[in-house]
């Protein structure tokens, strides 16, 4: 009976080791992208301009990257992925003015089993993508994403 309180409680202390080493990992992921510059570019065929990410060395060896992140659900029309920002609604890229670098596409390994809000704060660990080439998409995609904590 000692040893298995002794085990279950080592296991316990290991979860919770583990999960806030995560968390930590997760907050400390938005600092890989604050160095980030991007550029102007102009679209012919739109008479418009978009930005892309420069072909920075250091941001661009991040590439393929396993990260765990945190940030905010941030709505958007697409069915096959979702946006995670670092500051709420707000005050994101989109509503808030925050810059590029404060946004990152998820794209999720499996379909989540309830309908994500906006705002909710979410942590996923996938592989980091960097785009340096497709305006369409965002700078910094998470690939093969996994939910950890909601």
């Amino acid at each position: 009976m000692r040893n298995l309180c002794l085990t279950l409680f080592t296991l316990a202390l290991l979860c919770i080791v583990t999960d806030s080493s995560l968390l930590a990992q997760a907050e400390q992921s938005w600092n890989l992208f604050k160095d980030a510059n991007f550029k102007d570019v102009y679209l012919e065929e739109y008479g418009a301009y978009a930005s892309l990410l420069e072909d920075d060395p250091e941001i661009v060896a991040l590439n393929n990257r396993v990260i765990t992140i945190k940030g905010y659900h941030i709505p958007v029309m697409e069915e096959d992925m979702i946006v995670l920002s670092k500051f709420p609604n707000a005050n994101c890229f989109f509503c808030g003015g925050a810059g590029l670098e404060t946004i990152l596409e998820v794209r999720l390994n499996q379909p989540p089993k309830k309908r994500f809000e906006m705002d909710e704060v979410l942590t996923f660990t996938g592989r980091l993508l960097i785009n340096t080439e497709d305006w369409n998409l965002v700078s910094f995609i998470l690939e093969d994403a996994e939910l950890i904590a909601r």
